[in-house]
């Protein structure tokens, strides 16, 4: 395969439910596929609204590398039925966004998915839901990486 991006998913897959306090947050491949929407849910590769991400290939200089840029785009909701939820929502979406910066500080490898040479690091679209129905807070994050094939 020419492209790391997949690989890459994949690694997000398996590593959300394993940080610090994802237990109960519901991990999707792309868009949810249930109609009961869990009170905390992530999707990798998807976002409600826009692209699952990009990536560009470039040969090395040196003709025998491949660098390549990209990015995956996820989301985090917190939804709750209580129209005052707010502030309850966004503590868990940030709480579990602290989590997910924190490992890619600590391994901007992805536990080896991204060369030694590569690196990665996350932005951040926040976006608040407030309604007579309920409250919610998602946290857009895009994982921009750069490695070496």
């Amino acid at each position: 395969m020419a492209t790391q991006w997949p690989l890459i998913a994949e690694r997000l897959l398996g590593l959300l439910p394993t940080l610090s306090g994802w237990t109960d947050v519901q991990v999707f491949d792309g868009p949810p596929v249930t109609g009961d929407i869990p009170a905390d849910y992530a999707t990798v590769g998807y976002v409600s609204d826009s692209q699952a991400g990009t990536y560009s290939l470039m040969q090395d200089d040196d003709g025998f590398q491949w660098g390549e840029t990209g990015t995956i785009r996820s989301q985090l909701t917190c939804v709750t039925g209580d129209e005052d939820g707010l502030a309850d929502c966004r503590t868990r979406a940030f709480a579990l966004m602290d989590s997910v910066e924190t490992y890619v500080r600590s391994d901007r490898t992805l536990g080896g998915v991204i060369s030694p040479a590569g690196t990665s690091q996350l932005d951040v679209e926040v976006v608040s839901m407030q309604s007579g129905n309920g409250s919610g807070q998602t946290v857009v994050f895009t994982l921009t990486y750069y490695t070496v094939t």
